[in-house]
């Protein structure tokens, strides 16, 4: 047998700087873009650190399975769910500059930005921004941020396992902790139509070229873009818009991505006579210097209106209920009582039925006026408008370049159940939903998908691949979800 002779292992052995303190080589902060917001405001939240380069590459140690461009774990637990806040979906950078780290035992990936000259050293310096909006008006406060790391203050080179600690150090940072003033939207100035926007925005529509015949349906499509919190807030409500008396407004469908929202309405107009769609009023409030309520418009479309054949009859539209044969109602579906203070049998009413009857219309009409302003401050809670506003931020989102499906989806799913995102990424899940009226079945498919997203997502050991059926399954849920929210919506709720 022949044998063959191992050569001794080499040993080198790189020494750190005893006379060095470890937190000179190290630091963490963060930073929002201004010190105050208003309510429903975007506020962008940016954490930043940074390492001695000649550190991170002679003495840092990888501390976990993956290996990390910088091996370090950053705990800030309020970048994820933010009392007082709520989370938006995090919209991956493109910039292909960028490190890896652990974030509350994630892996992300942060921005890797320009050097920075700390006392005659080089920092690598490294930065994620996350967005949150501001729910009411308050103090968010942001504990102060640390950072834990792992270095060796020397190394052997070993001829199997290559380069060695020799030792192990735990060493850590912390930030200082901030706090953020919310200002609540001042109620002087307010514009009627003010439906919740905050931001700043700008608002075009188009329509149908085409004729179109008087009571035949027409689309109108409007255009709101800009930056601030586009898909949570009401949309226009031609109902109540000035001009549209002489269109009946059958529904609207949204779609959009992150800097566009778009609303296509259905509607008809009840007259020959109309030449035009009106113009639309949007009112939003810019926190901008200075900040103040703005209203914009669009401009009058031109619309051609055909006069009805002699014998289509009378424009015909839904009504929210049969109608009696008697009395007359108009073109809305509104029922006017018929002059006689007779019944349809011939027989005269009592005076007290006659009043309840000539009294109903007004008490209906009190009816309706209360319940919208129930809808109206509905609408202008912000629990409510991040519900309403789930399926339009997730369709955007889904959209959007590189988008990250696991947290557009539970984002849905939160918003939706009214919870933080951690609360939905847990096994309670199909409780959440089928106390939510979610049958089953759908229950469970949720739960199933979202289990596959974040195993593909976080753990290291299997590779990430939202496929196109996967996108397909999650557009499938919402659609069906979104139906079952509604209807729930409109009877009981959901909480």
């Amino acid at each position: 047998m022949r044998h063959v002779e191992i050569p001794a292992l080499l040993t080198l052995i790189t020494v750190l700087d005893a006379q060095d303190a470890i937190e000179t080589r190290v630091f963490v902060e963060m930073d929002t873009a201004k010190p105050e917001y208003f309510a429903q405001e975007i506020i962008r939240l940016r954490l930043r650190f940074g390492i001695d380069t000649e550190f991170a590459t002679d003495n840092l140690i990888q501390l976990f399975r993956k290996n990390l461009d910088i091996p370090v774990r950053v705990e800030a637990p309020w970048l994820e769910e933010l009392p007082g806040a709520v989370f938006l979906p995090v919209q991956e950078s493109p910039d292909t500059d960028s490190q890896t780290f652990v974030l509350n035992d994630d892996d992300v990936v942060g921005t890797h930005l320009e050097d920075r000259q700390v006392d005659g050293r080089r920092f690598t310096v490294v930065e994620i921004e996350r967005r949150f909006l501001a729910e009411s008006p308050g103090a968010l406060e942001l504990p102060a941020p640390t950072m834990q790391f792992a270095y060796a203050t020397g190394f052997r080179e070993d001829f199997l396992q290559g380069r060695v600690p020799v030792d192990r150090n735990d060493g850590s940072v912390t930030g200082i902790d901030r706090s953020v003033r919310i200002k609540p939207l001042p109620e002087e100035g307010r514009p009627p139509g003010f439906t919740g926007a905050v931001g700043r925005f700008t608002v075009d529509a188009e329509g149908t070229a085409e004729p179109v015949t008087a009571g035949e349906s027409t689309k109108l499509v409007i255009h709101i873009e800009g930056r601030g919190n586009l898909g949570l807030f009401a949309t226009p409500s031609l109902e109540e818009a000035p001009g549209f008396e002489a269109f009946h407004v059958y529904g609207r469908i949204e779609g959009g991505d992150g800097t566009r929202r778009t609303i296509t309405y259905d509607l008809a107009p009840l007259s020959e006579t109309v030449r035009e769609l009106p113009a639309i009023q949007f009112s939003f409030f810019d926190p901008g210097d200075p900040a103040g309520y703005r209203t914009v418009q669009t401009d009058p479309v031109p619309l051609e209106v055909t006069p009805r054949p002699a014998d289509a009859g009378p424009i015909e539209l839904p009504t929210p209920a049969a109608r009696p044969e008697s009395g007359v109602d108009d073109i809305f579906g509104i029922r006017h009582l018929a002059t006689p203070t007779t019944d349809a049998a011939g027989h005269r009413m009592s005076s007290a039925v006659l009043i309840l009857t000539l009294l109903a219309p007004w008490l209906g009409l009190l009816g309706f006026v209360s319940w919208h302003r129930v809808l109206a401050r509905r609408r202008m809670d912000p629990a409510h408008r991040r519900a309403a506003g789930a399926a339009t931020a997730f369709r955007a989102q889904m959209d959007a370049p590189k988008s990250d499906l696991v947290m557009v989806f539970a984002e849905f799913l939160a918003a939706r159940l009214h919870c933080p995102i951690a609360s939905v990424i847990a096994p309670e899940l199909p409780a959440r939903l089928a106390a939510a009226g979610v049958p089953p079945e759908t229950a469970r498919r949720t739960a199933t998908l979202l289990e596959i997203l974040v195993d593909e997502r976080f753990a290291p050991d299997i590779a990430s691949s939202q496929s196109a059926e996967e996108r397909m399954e999650a557009n499938t849920l919402v659609n069906l979800l979104e139906a079952v929210f509604e209807a729930s919506q409109n009877g009981k709720g959901i909480r």
